[in-house]
């Protein structure tokens, strides 16, 4: 559980229909440079709200109207689930976050597994719903050599890469995490990890950025993606679409300054389409050598590519 803030008003807080996660990250910044408690916040009126923290008077009154009750019921549920909460500031809140995404961070994760082991260095993995047996064999492969370096494999819950990724990793002995585009609360692990989860639980860490009741969305799955980039060293794509996600994932990681590596292969199928835009685009071929076998880059031991400025525009505003 949180170390800085108490778990009741962060959920409170979070389940504020139309408080966002930049706003919510803003707020605990402020609370935490003020050395001001969550829960005083809550004895406030929406006068003082507005004045102590910007938030606009409709949005203050959100926040006076949720229940202690309903909250304290989802923490019951996390509780019972062994979920942990961390939040900005908490020891085990990812440190990478601040370097790569600013204040487009996730303020509050919910977390299933160590949480500390989210700040490791990690390296994403990200390709279609639709990725040919190619594509998987090369997330297998990358991500059982990412493991056997002693970095976590990051990536979504989705077939095909995701899944493939996860499985490898965990066999070749090393760490996984998944990170969702859903709450805590609606996940369900695929079939295809449950061998590997029940024998290696230790092995699995699961993250959801979103209220722990939340589901499943289109919109959550793109600000999830910019999460899974902030976890990580650099980006594998094996097979993006020339539209989707894992497109989208990839530009983002190039707009980030993080290193995207896109299977360069011949015969690549139209499942792969989007790899050719994201090297046109600046990012780097990953290419099998003579002997036909793909090598994972030598990015770990680097430092972690800053955003450029241009990057980071948009980002830094007042509530």
């Amino acid at each position: 559980m949180p170390t800085f803030f108490d778990s009741l008003s962060l959920i409170r807080l979070h389940s504020v229909p139309g408080l966002g996660a930049r706003t919510l990250y803003r707020l605990l910044t402020w609370a935490q440079g003020a050395s001001a408690a969550l829960s005083d916040l809550f004895t406030w009126d929406a006068q003082t709200w507005s004045q102590q923290t910007g938030l606009k008077p409709d949005l203050a009154h959100a926040v006076l109207a949720t229940s202690p009750d309903d909250a304290a019921a989802i923490l019951e549920k996390l509780d019972a689930a062994r979920v942990q909460i961390v939040a900005l500031g908490d020891d085990a809140y990812p440190a990478q976050f601040a370097a790569r995404l600013g204040e487009g961070a996730p303020p509050v994760l919910y977390v299933l597994g160590e949480a500390p082991r989210l700040g490791g260095v990690g390296v994403a993995f990200s390709g279609s719903r639709r990725t040919s047996e190619a594509g998987v064999g090369a997330a297998r492969d990358l991500a059982a050599q990412a493991a056997t370096r002693g970095l976590n494999v990051i990536s979504g819950h989705a077939p095909g890469t995701d899944l493939a990724a996860h499985v490898s990793a965990v066999a070749a002995g090393g760490v996984t995490v998944l990170v969702l585009p859903e709450g805590i609360l609606k996940f369900r692990l695929h079939a295809d990890l449950r061998a590997a989860y029940e024998a290696t639980p230790d092995r699995f860490v699961v993250a959801s950025e979103f209220p722990p009741g939340a589901p499943w969305s289109t919109q959550n799955a793109m600000i999830r993606n910019n999460t899974i980039l902030g976890l990580s060293r650099a980006l594998i794509v094996t097979e993006a679409g020339d539209t989707g996600g894992t497109l989208a994932a990839g530009q983002r990681a190039l707009k980030l300054g993080l290193p995207c590596y896109a299977l360069d292969m011949p015969g690549l199928p139209s499942s792969a389409s989007g790899n050719r835009l994201l090297l046109n685009q600046g990012a780097r071929p990953l290419r099998a050598d003579p002997a036909g076998a793909l090598r994972l880059p030598d990015f770990d031991s680097s430092e972690p590519d800053m955003p450029s400025e241009d990057s980071l525009k948009g980002q830094l505003r007042l509530f």
